[in-house]
This record gives C-alpha cells, sequence and structure tokens, in this order.
C-alpha cells in the first residue's frame, strides 16, 4: 500500500524533536515555527515556545558540558502551568544532564522534556519501598554519570513536593554538589506578596531580594538580612518554624510586616497580613505550602 504522507504540522512537530535532540537546535526551531504558521491557538503558541527554547541552547556539538563548579544534580521547579513558566538557568541546566527525572503526570511536561537530549525518567514508587528509597535510586548513578542528573517538579523543589527536601538533604549526606531553582511564577508572585497586602512595594531591584528554603535558613542566620526583602519557603517542621520565628525576632522590630501566601492542595490561596510578633503564634499553624515574605526595614528600603 502506498504510505499516506503526514498531515501537517506533525512532521514539522516531529522533525523538530528530532533536529533538537540531536543538538541541531536551529533546523529544530525553523521546524517548530513551520508547525507554528500551521496551525493555531494553544498549540501554536506551544510551538513558538519550543521554537524560543531551541534558539536560546543553541547547536551543540559533542556532550553537554558540565556546569560551572561542577554541579552534580539539578533540582527544577517548572510552575503549574508548564511549559509557560521555566527560566533560562533551568532551561540551561536540564541541557546539561544526562537523565532527568520527571514526578509530574502532564503529558505538556513529558513532551516539554522531550527537547533535550537527555533519558527522561519517572520517578515510580515501588511496593514496599522505604521513604527514602527513589531518592536513593535517583541519586545512585549521579557521580558514575560524569555529567548532571536532573529532577524536575511543580513550582519550587521545596515546596508541596517532600521528595524535592529529600533530596536536598541527601546530596548533603553524600557531599554531592547541587543546584535549586524555583519557577519564574512562584517567587515573583512572593515578591509581590507585601504590594497585594496593602504593603510597602517590591521595587524590582534584581539584587534587592533573596529566597531561602526554611531549614536552610535556620541553619544559616547570618544571611536573613533586614536591609533586604526576603522570601522563605515555609516546608519544615513546627520546631524549624519556631526557631525562625525567634530568628525574625531578633532581626526586626515586632510590629515589622510580613506576609504569608498559604493554601495548598484543596484549600484556596490567600495573602495574610502578619507582624514579626505574631510568627511565633501563628506561623506553626499554617500548611506546608506556605510562603512567607519579609519586606525590607524602612531605613534600608
Amino acid at each position: 500500500l502506498k504510505a499516506r504522507p503526514s498531515a501537517p504540522p506533525y512532521d514539522a512537530v516531529l522533525r523538530g524533536f528530532l533536529e533538537t535532540r540531536s543538538g541541531r537546535r536551529r533546523l529544530g526551531a525553523a521546524a517548530f515555527r513551520r508547525a507554528a504558521a500551521q496551525s493555531g491557538g494553544a498549540f501554536a503558541e506551544r510551538m513558538r515556545l519550543y521554537a524560543t527554547v531551541a534558539a536560546l541552547l543553541g547547536d551543540r556539538k559533542g556532550k553537554a558540558p558540565r556546569a560551572a563548579g561542577g554541579v552534580d544534580f539539578y533540582m527544577c521547579g517548572i510552575g503549574i502551568k508548564h511549559p509557560f513558566q521555566a527560566t533560562v538557568e533551568i532551561l540551561r541546566a536540564l541541557d546539561r544532564c544526562a537523565v532527568i527525572y520527571n514526578n509530574l503526570g502532564d503529558p505538556q511536561i513529558a513532551d516539554f522534556l522531550g527537547l533535550f537530549s537527555a533519558e527522561i525518567r519517572a520517578v515510580d514508587r515501588r511496593p514496599n519501598e522505604p521513604a527514602m528509597g527513589r531518592v536513593d535510586r535517583i541519586l545512585a548513578g549521579v557521580r558514575r554519570r560524569g555529567r548532571p542528573t536532573g529532577f524536575v517538579t511543580r513550582i519550587h523543589p521545596f515546596i508541596y513536593r517532600r521528595i524535592a527536601n529529600d533530596l536536598a538533604q541527601r546530596c548533603e549526606d553524600m557531599r554531592l554538589r547541587y543546584r535549586a531553582f524555583a519557577s519564574v511564577s512562584l517567587t515573583e508572585a512572593a515578591w509581590g506578596l507585601g504590594e497585594s497586602a496593602g504593603g510597602p512595594p517590591w521595587d524590582g531591584a534584581p539584587f534587592g531580594g533573596r529566597v531561602f528554603d526554611l531549614v536552610w535558613l535556620t541553619a544559616h542566620p547570618e544571611l536573613l538580612e533586614p536591609g533586604h526583602a526576603c522570601v522563605i519557603y515555609c516546608i519544615a517542621p513546627t520546631e524549624a518554624r519556631l526557631k525562625l520565628a525567634a530568628l525574625a525576632a531578633a532581626r526586626y522590630p515586632a510590629a515589622h510586616p510580613a506576609f504569608l501566601l498559604a493554601g495548598s492542595g484543596d484549600k484556596e490561596q490567600e495573602v495574610r497580613r502578619l507582624s514579626v510578633g505574631d510568627l511565633a503564634k501563628l506561623l506553626p499553624g499554617f500548611d506546608m505550602g506556605a510562603v512567607l515574605y519579609l519586606p525590607p526595614t524602612e531605613e534600608k528600603r
């Protein structure tokens, strides 16, 4: 039988993935742009994004280079409405990886990860496996591969997904060099919490704000500087949250404003305005997905 030709734009889409995964990104970008021109709506928008990613990464010869500083493991948060909330840093990190683990079931995310030459693996659960079993399987071959391994989760690695917090701890135990990236969406939302709740506005200065995991920050208290805007992801047990409240109370006036974005799962997200003096009483009661924003002190803003 005579083969039936592929209906556009699917031939262009397949060509785009083939060329991009092979390192010929300029040709891949051109194919994705053809697919966008032959379609419309959300599909065309996604094809234009893929073309942008391919062009950004550029053509590659040989294996992807290791990151500066010899990073072994990348944790990348890509946002709720992925693939439209990934940063340039995340794209470049994933491009360096030999293997990328993904714990998100969204088919668009799997589609997006197909742009990279890495082997893509699902983070599956196995019957009767210990709590850290998946973490140990992910990290088992990191040094052996000689190239970084990546892990993709939703929003920020330290929020909503306990596995990413466990990965960070295991990297510390194994002395693996790792980096974690937040998605654009949540970080920008957190920086804007003060303004949205009637507090001082976020000025957008590129070096004015700092983003921390609560447990890590309490182990490095010298990094909490009242002169800088501060975003803290609060996935932590009660003891650690109380330790953060005490740390904030020692650095800020009790009446200094604090803003919490709270609500995950079935709970509706909302911004709550508090004060630093309220944190010891109220912070332990918020869900694990809470994000705390501390604006800079008035005199150094």
